[in-house]
C-alpha cells in the first residue's frame, strides 16, 4: 500500500541496520507488525540509548507471504538466513520500502528529548509521533535543518583548478604510496579531459570532479569507471578548513547517488591498513573490508579492499571450467600483436566477467617486450606476457601489468588448463618479475572459476581477498597474491 500522510513514527533499530539505511545499502526493514495507522515517516532511534539518528520516507509496506517478500525484497533487506530466522514460524511478514533515507549531522539524545516530552522512555518496537506535538516539531525542525544543509555538488573539473588538483593529489598521495609523483595526477587530468583512457586494459574512463559547498570549491574526488559494472573511487580530499565537519560523508552520499544514476552497481576503493581514521570514515559511510593486499603498494604495510554495493547481487553465475586439459606451449607478446591481443582479452573478458566491451570504448592494448617490462611506469598501462598456444592455435593469453610499489598484475585468459603447461607458464613470469626487481605477483580471478583459483594456489598463490560483483553483478572475484 501507498503511504501519503504525514504522521511518522519513532522506530527502535539496532546500530547496524541504523546505519544501512541510511547509508542506502538497506532498502527494506522488515517487521512482524506494522502500523495500524498510516504514516509517512519513520524517525530511528538507535536501541542502546544512542538516540535518533535520522529518518526516512515510506515508499510504501508490503505484507506478504513469508516466501513471497523474500521474492520481493531478496537480500536488499537482510540476509536469506537472517531472513528467514526472523521471521521463523510466521505465514506473513512486512517490509517498509525505504525512501530518502536523511542522516543527523548529530544524534538527538534521550536527554535532548525529554528537554521537550519529559514522560518520554524509549520504545521497545515503535511509537507514533503527531507531527503537531512537542517532540513531531522537533523532530522536523532537526530534518529540515539537516536537508537545508546539504549543499554538496559535484561539478567536472575545470581547467582553472586542474594545477591545484596535480598539486593537492600528488601532495597527499605521495605520503601513503610509493612511485607517487606528478605524472600520476596529471595522467588522471589528460585522461578526463580527453574523455577516455586510450590505453586501460579494465577502465572505461576517468573522471575528476570538483567538490563544492554552495560556491566554494573544498575539495575533489576521482571516479575510475571500469568496464562493466563498478567503479573505484578515489584519490579523494578535503581541504584543510573543511575537514571534521561531516562534509566527507555528505560527499560519499553524493557520489553514491551520482553513480546510482548511471547505472553503476558497486563502489569500491583502497585505503592504508595503518590509517585507521579513515578506515572508520569508509565503513561509516557503507562500506565494507572485503580484503587485505600484503605490502601491496609500498613495502612497509598493506592496503585495505573496501567495496560498496550500490544495487543488490543477482543469481551467480554458473561455475567456469576449462574445456581442454591438453599441453601447450607459449610465444612471447610482440608490439606487432596489440590488435590480435585486445581482441583475444576482451573476449576472455566476457567469458570470465560476462561484460563486453563497446566497439567505441574498445582500446589497442599497449603491448611491448617482456625486457621492457620493468622500464615502464604503472601510468603507461603497458601490457607484456605471453600467447598460449595449442598447435598451431592460439588459446588464451598470460599478461603482465606492472603496477605502483613493485606489483605486476597477473591476468590469465585460457580455457585449457593443463597443469604442467600453466606452472612453466608462470615460472617465467615469476622469472621476469624477479630479473626487473619486483615485488609481488597479485591477480583477480572469477571466484566460480575454481579450477583456475587452484593452479594460481598450487604455484603458490594466497588469498588476499574476496571481492563481491568485481565487473559484473552475478560474478564475485577472489585476489590472490605471491611474494618474489
Amino acid at each position: 500500500m501507498r503511504i501519503t500522510t504525514a504522521n511518522a513514527i519513532l522506530l527502535s533499530i539496532k546500530p547496524v541496520f541504523a546505519e544501512k539505511i541510511l547509508s542506502g545499502e538497506k532498502k527494506f526493514e522488515l517487521r512482524k507488525s506494522i502500523p495500524r495507522q498510516e504514516v509517512g515517516r519513520v524517525y530511528l532511534y538507535v536501541s542502546g540509548g544512542q538516540g535518533i539518528v535520522g529518518c526516512f520516507e515510506i515508499a510504501e509496506i508490503i505484507s506478504k507471504p513469508i516466501d513471497e517478500l523474500w521474492r520481493s525484497t531478496g537480500d536488499s533487506g537482510t540476509s536469506r538466513e537472517r531472513f528467514y530466522k526472523y521471521f521463523s514460524g510466521r505465514s506473513l511478514g512486512h517490509a517498509i520500502s525505504v525512501l530518502n533515507p536523511v542522516r543527523f549531522a548529530a544524534p538527538i539524545f534521550p536527554d535532548d528529548i525529554r528537554s521537550v516530552e519529559s514522560k518520554f522512555t524509549a520504545p521497545q518496537g515503535f511509537i507514533y509521533i503527531e507531527p503537531k506535538s512537542s517532540l513531531g516539531k522537533m523532530l522536523e525542525k532537526h530534518r529540515t535543518v539537516q536537508l537545508s544543509q546539504k549543499r554538496i555538488r559535484l561539478c567536472p573539473l575545470q581547467k582553472a583548478n586542474k594545477d591545484r588538483y596535480i598539486t593537492d593529489v600528488t601532495s597527499e598521495i605521495s605520503k601513503r604510496y610509493d612511485d607517487i609523483t606528478n605524472r600520476f595526477a596529471k595522467n588522471i587530468v589528460k585522461i578526463h579531459f580527453s574523455q577516455m583512457d586510450l590505453s586501460g586494459v579494465n577502465t572505461a574512463q576517468k573522471e575528476v570532479l570538483e567538490v563544492r559547498q554552495d560556491r566554494r570549491l573544498i575539495g575533489f574526488t576521482t571516479l575510475t569507471h571500469k568496464y562493466g559494472y563498478s567503479t573505484k573511487s578515489g584519490p579523494s580530499i578535503l581541504f584543510k578548513q573543511y575537514r571534521g565537519k561531516g562534509l566527507g560523508i555528505e560527499m560519499r552520499h553524493a557520489v553514491d547517488a551520482l553513480c546510482r544514476s548511471r547505472g553503476r552497481g558497486k563502489l569500491y576503493c583502497t585505503c592504508p591498513d595503518n590509517d585507521l581514521k579513515l578506515v572508520r570514515h569508509l565503513l561509516s559511510t557503507g562500506y565494507r573490508i572485503e580484503g587485505h593486499l600484503l605490502a601491496h603498494y609500498t613495502a612497509n604495510r598493506g592496503d585495505f579492499i573496501l567495496g560498496k554495493q550500490l544495487r543488490f547481487p543477482i543469481a551467480p553465475a554458473a561455475t567456469i571450467a576449462f574445456k581442454h586439459n591438453h599441453p601447450y606451449s607459449t610465444k612471447e607478446l610482440r608490439p606487432s600483436m596489440k590488435v590480435a591481443c585486445t581482441t583475444l582479452i576482451d573476449s576472455w573478458s566476457f567469458n570470465y566477467w560476462g561484460i563486453r566491451r563497446t566497439p567505441e570504448l574498445l582500446r589497442e592494448i599497449n603491448v611491448i617486450p617482456m625486457t621492457k617490462l620493468g622500464y615502464k611506469s604503472y601510468e603507461e598501462k603497458a601490457v607484456g606476457g605471453f600467447s598460449i598456444v595449442a598447435g598451431a592455435k592460439e588459446v588464451g593469453l598470460c599478461c603482465l601489468m606492472p603496477k605502483r610499489g613493485g606489483a605486476i598484475k597477473v591476468s590469465y585468459f585460457s580455457d585449457n588448463g593443463h597443469e604442467d603447461s600453466f606452472m612453466t607458464v608462470m615460472d617465467k613470469v615469476e622469472k621476469c618479475g624477479r630479473m626487473h626487481g619486483k615485488r609481488k605477483l597479485y591477480t583477480i580471478i572469477p571466484l566460480n572459476f575454481i579450477a583456475l583459483v587452484d593452479l594460481f594456489r598450487r604455484f603458490g598463490f594466497q588469498g588476499e581477498g574476496l571481492i563481491r560483483q568485481a565487473y559484473s553483478e552475478n560474478t564475485d572475484a577472489i585476489v590472490m597474491g605471491k611474494f618474489l
